[in-house]
This record gives structure tokens, sequence and C-alpha cells, in this order.
């Protein structure tokens, strides 16, 4: 830039030019502190054991209409078909629980579908009813 073209800048122009970066210096520190205390909340939340085990009342057990559905991956996004997790019942959930609370499993069925490795998949336990008991995450293909 020639010394004549740099006498032809007047100072308000400068102030103007400068007062903007220094805004975008503000803008840029607020938005990186920002998204540093929010690190981590656009998390799902963890529902129950990534085995998918629940307690369930013997009676919603006993009829063994217990189907998982709404299965869907983390990471990828795939919904695995329903009837590809079964839910079968352990034993007695213990004292915590109750005397009629049982322990249930849910376990992706491999044989009917090829989850992908690693994914974790969540959905909703429905019992004869067609009644939500239970929220699970199982971990497929590991």
């Amino acid at each position: 830039m020639g010394d004549e073209k740099f006498a032809e800048i007047r100072p308000r122009d400068l102030a103007v030019v400068w007062g903007r970066a220094f805004g975008q210096l503000v803008d840029l520190w607020t938005s990186g502190y920002k998204s540093l205390i929010e690190t981590g909340s656009g998390e799902n939340p963890a529902i129950g054991d990534e085995g998918g085990r629940f307690v369930s009342s013997a009676v919603s057990s006993a009829a063994s209409g217990l189907e998982a559905r709404n299965m869907k991956g983390d990471s990828f996004g795939e919904v695995l078909p329903d009837g590809a997790v079964t839910v079968h019942e352990i034993g007695p959930a213990g004292p915590p629980h109750g005397p009629d609370a049982m322990l249930m499993n849910c376990k992706v069925n491999e044989s009917l579908v090829w989850p992908r490795p690693g994914d974790i998949y969540r959905g909703q336990v429905f019992d004869a009813h067609e009644k939500v008991i239970a929220e699970i995450s199982v971990d497929a293909g590991s």
C-alpha cells in the first residue's frame, strides 16, 4: 500500500474495522466457552444396564407376552425389526424390589438380524396389554 493510499484512510473507517474485529473475537471466545460448558450435554442419558436387564412384576412376566420394540441404534440410527430382541426371565429380583419382582434380560437375536457391531440399541419393552413396562438399551454385535 502506497503512502498516498494510507493517507486516504479516515480514522473513523479504521475504528469501524477494529471495532468489528474486536466484536468478532468476543463472539468467537463466547462461542468457544459455551461449547466447552455444554460438552457432553447432547448425549443420550444412560437407560438401565447395557446388558438389557430390567425388573418386572411377576404378573407382567408370567404372561410371557413381553416384547422389545422400537429398538433404534445410537450410532447409525438403524431400527431393528420387532422380535429381533428376545426377552427372558433370569430369576427373582431380590429384596429391594419385593417378592413378586422378577429380573429380566434382553438380548439381540443375531440369527434373525445382523446388527452393526458395537452399536447400542435403545427401545421399550411392552407387555401383552401393549403397556410399556421398561426402557432398555442393548449392546449388539460385540
